[in-house]
């Protein structure tokens, strides 16, 4: 490939009889001066410091020829391109100055015909003064041209990284899949979603960035080791937080984070998933390894390394969709049929590294780390309502992680925090009445257990009905069957200072109210969370 540009410079310089001036890749060292920037991490707390370019800077090559100069501002956090930029053919001839604004191109002045190779683009400057801008076609190989001083970006808490990252698209565009840049049909603000805190903005004991979270993050918690939190508006897809996971890595640990989910999937029901992901700046890797997975109970790093934990959804690994893009989220969407016992969602690599199709890309660490934020699952009725750029495995229930048993409901309740809620699977009353029927004692014998080994735990009862005959008559049902589990623990010997009831009627639904298998969904007794 090398060989055909080189081709191309060399018919370009004999037919157009033009200089063809290699700049980027020529530039050897940089002499100019620089001001401290003192910041401290939101992500560690520690004091740090950056150097901004200010003033005028020269650009030399290998041999002490001068290739261009440039003139910076130092403002605040950030260095501009502020004033005129000149480039210089071998005779240290000025061919083109370029003056900036704040980084802006405002005026441009072409002085000699010439080819001028930038990392960025082609130009050619004919001999009337004009300026015609190239742009290589996506064959060409980009790894010919220097990008170290345009992507090598530590953190996102680097001043310059938005401005960097604005260069990088260029070859961005040039190696990622335009599909991935869609938009989604469902926000994560949508009333049925049933991921809990699906924009990481719900962080209670958090004022910043922080490594290694576990508990912080409301209805978020690891499946693994040291995935992180962060809290910069300025890279968050909306809002304030996001969090990270390295999905690969030679070196470091492989990471997973979890979601308790605001209601149990229904089953048979159809769902589109969503989710936003952006590489890491500093990766110089991108993968193919992202998945999914939904199961009864929360699951642990060691379960996600046997082979039989495998994602429903995850990236169709023959179409080739690598993940490359740092500067613009992505976004990955496809529905999937829930089988009616998924309380929790997974998200990570789900592969073995040995699995895990790898692309090359310009960046200073090895390995693959994605941010994550806007996650949503939303309930539909068909899949033209979530265009899918992601795939589904349609893997048999056997290998989705589940108790043959029903509910644990003891294993749920050490995994809630003060709050949390849990729907009761199978306790029923006969229609418009509120006498437990004998089905029911299995699932309450559980919650009873439950309440026996944490007896520090205080809960609520809560009834709730679907949209059906009256308003009045619904709370008041709703509170009576609140009340029906309550005198059952306390005849059990749970301590009544432990419980509290309490009926919502229609006024909660977690389904529409518009068929009959929704309104069951509605028709339901929680308990939540009061005390630990």
């Amino acid at each position: 490939m090398r060989q055909i540009i080189l081709f191309l410079i060399f018919i370009s310089s004999v037919c157009l009889a033009q200089d063809t001036l290699v700049i980027d890749a020529r530039i050897a060292k940089s002499v100019g001066k620089s001001v401290k920037y003192k910041f401290k991490s939101q992500t560690t707390g520690a004091n740090q410091k950056i150097n901004l370019k200010t003033g005028l800077w020269e650009y030399r090559d290998a041999n002490d020829n001068l290739i261009k100069t440039e003139t910076f501002l130092a403002s605040g956090k950030s260095s501009f391109l502020q004033g005129p930029q000149t480039f210089y053919n071998e005779l240290n001839e000025p061919v083109l100055i370029r003056i900036y604004q704040r980084n802006n191109l405002a005026a441009e002045q072409p002085l000699s015909p010439c080819v001028i190779l930038l990392a960025k683009d082609t130009l050619e400057l004919l001999a009337e003064g004009d300026s015609v801008y190239i742009n290589y076609p996506e064959e060409i190989d980009y790894t010919w041209f220097d990008y170290t001083n345009v992507i090598k970006i530590n953190t996102i808490e680097d001043p310059n990284a938005e401005y960097k990252l604005n260069l990088y698209k260029h070859y961005e565009d040039s190696v990622g899949n335009p599909n991935l840049l869609a938009s989604s049909s469902f926000g994560p603000l949508h009333p049925l979603n049933a991921v809990a805190n699906p924009s990481f903005e719900k962080h209670p004991t958090l004022e910043r960035s922080k490594t290694s979270f576990y508990e912080e993050i409301t209805s978020w918690i690891p499946a693994s080791v040291s995935p992180d939190f962060f809290l910069t508006p300025e890279a968050a897809r909306g809002g304030t937080g996001f969090v990270g996971i390295r999905v690969f890595s030679e070196k470091k640990d492989i990471e997973y984070v979890q979601n308790r989910l605001n209601y149990r999937l229904k089953k048979k029901q159809k769902y589109c998933f969503t989710t936003y992901l952006k590489l890491g700046p500093s990766c110089n890797i991108a993968t193919d390894a992202f998945g999914v997975h939904f199961s009864a109970n929360p699951i642990s790093f060691k379960k996600l390394e046997s082979t039989d934990i495998q994602p429903q959804l995850s990236l169709n690994t023959s179409d080739s969709v690598y993940l490359t893009y740092k500067s613009r989220w992505m976004l990955l969407q496809c529905s999937y049929v829930a089988n009616g016992s998924e309380n929790w969602m997974s998200l990570g690599t789900f592969k073995p590294s040995s699995q895990v199709n790898q692309k090359s890309i310009f960046g200073s660490a090895k390995e693959s780390y994605y941010y994550i934020d806007d996650v949503s699952l939303i309930p539909i009725d068909r899949d033209e309502e979530c265009p899918c750029n992601f795939s589904g495995d349609s893997l048999p229930s056997a290998t989705v992680a589940f108790p043959s048993n029903g509910q644990d409901i003891s294993l749920e309740f050490g995994n809630m925090k003060v709050g949390d809620k849990l729907i009761l699977e199978n306790v029923y009353f006969d229609i418009d009445q509120y006498t437990l029927l004998p089905q029911s004692i299995e699932t309450l014998g559980k919650l009873n257990e439950a309440l026996q080994k944490y007896p520090s735990l205080k809960i609520e009862i809560s009834g709730h009905t679907s949209t059906t005959g009256g308003y009045n008559h619904n709370v008041t049902l709703s509170k009576n069957r609140a009340n029906a589990v309550l005198r059952y623990l306390v005849n059990k010997g749970i301590d009544a200072s432990r419980l509290t009831k309490a009926g919502y009627g229609p006024d909660l639904p977690i389904a529409p109210n518009d068929t009959e298998e929704n309104r069951q969904m509605n028709r339901r007794v929680e308990v939540k969370v009061l005390e630990k």
